[in-house]
């Protein structure tokens, strides 16, 4: 069973120790073959959207690279963090909720 674990930032991103380090050409078959295999449903969380505006404004305008203060919100108390990475439309969350969680 995944366990949560610290979340030691980078200028704002972390990767969960046990996530596969995937590349962007992954077929995502592979990635939902592993949210199975962990027993763990995904939940994503856009910064744009979940981070305070004033942050979200500066990190548009002024083309900011540190993430650091936007702390994504779980979806749950049971949620996992599993990684915070940047994508093309701003820094996204990974959460994984165990299934026994959701069927609570």
């Amino acid at each position: 069973m995944l366990r949560p674990v610290e979340a030691i930032r980078e200028n704002g991103f972390f990767s969960h120790p046990e996530l596969p380090c995937w590349d962007e050409g992954v077929d995502t078959s592979v990635i939902h073959q592993w949210f199975d295999e962990n027993n763990l449903t995904l939940h994503l969380v856009m910064m744009d959207g979940d981070a305070d505006q004033v942050f979200v404004d500066s990190w548009y305008e002024d083309g900011l690279d540190d993430c650091s203060p936007w702390t994504p919100t779980p979806p749950n108390e049971d949620a996992i963090l599993l990684t915070i990475y940047d994508t093309e439309d701003g820094p996204c969350a990974w959460f994984g909720i165990p299934k026994e969680a959701i069927q609570a």
